[in-house]
C-alpha cells in the first residue's frame, strides 16, 4: 500500500509495566475508535509494519494503553518507543471521529485551499463548508479524495477533481 492509504494517529510514548504494554498518546478523538480498531500499523525502517491489538485501556486524555500481539516484554516494548502509529485511512470515518473544523485543506495540484469553517452531514453527502478566495464554498467529503490526514498539523490533503471549487 501507498503512504496515502495511511493517517497518523499517534505515537508510542513509552512500556506501560513489564509485559509488554504500551501507552500511546493519539490525536483527538482517536481515544474513543481504539475499541474498533482490531490492528494498527506502525512504521519501522520505511514499511508500516501491521500489530494486532490483544487488549486496549484509555489512560488519562489523550493516551491508550494497549498490548500489542508479539510483544512480551518490557525490553521488547521499549524498542517500540517514539514510533508513530498509523491505521488505514479507509478504517477511519473522517466526519465521524475527527473534528475537522479549523483544518486546512491542502489539494495536491493547487496547494492551499482554505480552512474548513463547517462540517455539515444533514445532507445526502458529507460537506465541508470552507473559505476559499474570500468566499464560502462546499467541499464533498469523499474517502477517494483523500489522500492523507494529519491530525498532528490540522491539514487534510486531498485529490479534489479538477473544476470541483468553481462549483
Amino acid at each position: 500500500m501507498k503512504k496515502s492509504e495511511y493517517s497518523e494517529i499517534g505515537v508510542i510514548v513509552k512500556p506501560h509495566g513489564l509485559k509488554g504494554d504500551l501507552v500511546i498518546k493519539v490525536d483527538a478523538g482517536i481515544e474513543t475508535l481504539f475499541a474498533d480498531f482490531k490492528a494498527v500499523f506502525v512504521e519501522m525502517g520505511g514499511a508500516y509494519i501491521p500489530h494486532v491489538i490483544e487488549s486496549h485501556a484509555p489512560l488519562n486524555k489523550g493516551k491508550v494503553k494497549a498490548k500489542f500481539a508479539g510483544i512480551q516484554s518490557a525490553a521488547e516494548a521499549e524498542l517500540m518507543r517514539g514510533k508513530a502509529v498509523f491505521q488505514l485511512s479507509s478504517q477511519l470515518n473522517l466526519d465521524r471521529q475527527l473534528n475537522l473544523e479549523g483544518f486546512i485543506i491542502m489539494d495536491q495540484h493547487k496547494g492551499e485551499i482554505g480552512e474548513i469553517l463547517a462540517v455539515i452531514d444533514s445532507t445526502a453527502q458529507t460537506l465541508l463548508e470552507v473559505e476559499y478566495k474570500g468566499e464560502e464554498i462546499y467541499v464533498p467529503l469523499v474517502d477517494q479524495f483523500v489522500v492523507e490526514v494529519d491530525t498532528k498539523n490540522k491539514i487534510l490533503k486531498m485529490d479534489l477533481p479538477e473544476g470541483i471549487l468553481d462549483l
